[in-house]
């Protein structure tokens, strides 16, 4: 018995109507998130690496390359 209608696993609750066609996307929000959230850690991570260098005048430390490392793996993604 065809209907016509097309339903998800479970119809829509009600007062909601399924929009298969054309659904609403928050994608945008997901990347300008990602974006500002970079752009924090790159600052933060260069701050970090400024204070560590010019102020307190150390040599960089192990943890300061993992650090760095890390924020390579956010920045490029993973190493296949």
């Amino acid at each position: 018995m065809d209907t016509g209608l097309v339903f998800g696993m479970e119809p829509p609750p009600p007062g909601q109507v399924a929009n298969f066609v054309n659904p609403d996307s928050d994608g945008y929000k997901i990347i300008v998130l990602n974006v500002v959230m970079l752009v924090v850690t790159a600052i933060v991570t260069a701050l970090r690496l400024y204070t560590r260098i010019y102020i307190v005048k150390k040599n960089l430390a192990l943890d300061d390359y993992f650090l760095l490392a890390g924020w390579v793996q956010v920045f490029f993604g993973p190493v296949p």
